[in-house]
């Protein structure tokens, strides 16, 4: 269904609300375009209701059951997707960086996505794809990892106010390329300090002054974010072909 803010997924006759960050399609024949990563899922795509009336959805209830248990968990230090972080349970969102809510744990892999290649990479991840020669992207991409990895401690150590230091924003900042948005945007990130008196550190919860920059360098990452996602669902197909074979 088409709307304001892009295409819904419906499911009978209600709108699902859902964060989708890994599905497959049974019915298509290209592999490339049966598996979709990432914060957008566009393979559901049907031609017609006649058509929309012969689907079927599947759920992994390991996942499923996992999502919810990360949801209610009181203590998540031994939360984990495999053997990668917690930050990669975090959700792939653009906007809204200063409320608590962003950084809720929602995520739990499935059976294809529960490797390190095969996972959807998130703004909070795909510093893992850069390389140090990245420039630009390298500092936007280390920026928020950093922000996750904050945020994790402060949910799952109860840091009582994730913050921002001054000598990481200088260290980011010599990364980027002079004369690029980025490194605009960093120069603003800097004078955010200047603005709160000049101290070494600032808030990221509640801070709608610091969120109006992270969000313009989010929209910067977005590209790589879906090249990134694209190369992952490859190996999902690989390792999804590779079972069907077995089996």
């Amino acid at each position: 269904m088409e709307a304001y803010d892009g295409q819904r997924l419906v499911i009978g006759i209600a709108v699902a609300d859902l964060l989708v960050t890994s599905s497959g399609r049974l019915d298509l024949r290209d592999a490339a375009e049966a598996c979709s990563l990432g914060g957008t899922t566009t393979t559901f795509l049907v031609p017609n209701t006649m058509d929309s009336r012969d689907i079927r959805i599947f759920l992994n209830r390991e996942s499923v059951v996992a999502g919810d248990r990360i949801n209610q968990e009181d203590n998540l230090e031994n939360w984990c997707v495999g053997r990668i972080g917690i930050v990669y349970q975090l959700r792939q969102l653009k906007t809204k960086f200063y409320e608590p809510s962003t950084y809720l744990f929602s995520r739990a892999s499935g059976p294809l996505t529960n490797m390190h290649p095969c996972m959807p990479y998130t703004i909070y991840t795909i510093f893992d794809k850069m390389k140090s020669n990245d420039g630009c992207g390298h500092a936007g991409a280390g920026l928020f990892r950093l922000i996750g990895e904050k945020m994790v401690l402060h949910g799952v150590k109860k840091i009582a106010k994730p913050a921002l230091s001054v000598s990481h924003m200088r260290e980011f900042r010599k990364r980027c390329k002079e004369g690029t948005v980025t490194a605009t945007l960093f120069d603003q990130l800097l004078e955010l300090f200047s603005i709160r008196g000049g101290g070494d550190e600032i808030g990221i919860l509640y801070n709608e002054s610091l969120n109006v920059v992270l969000e313009k360098i989010a929209e910067l990452l977005a590209p790589t974010i879906t090249i990134a996602n694209k190369i992952a669902a490859q190996y999902v197909t690989q390792q999804a072909l590779r079972g069907a074979v077995t089996n």
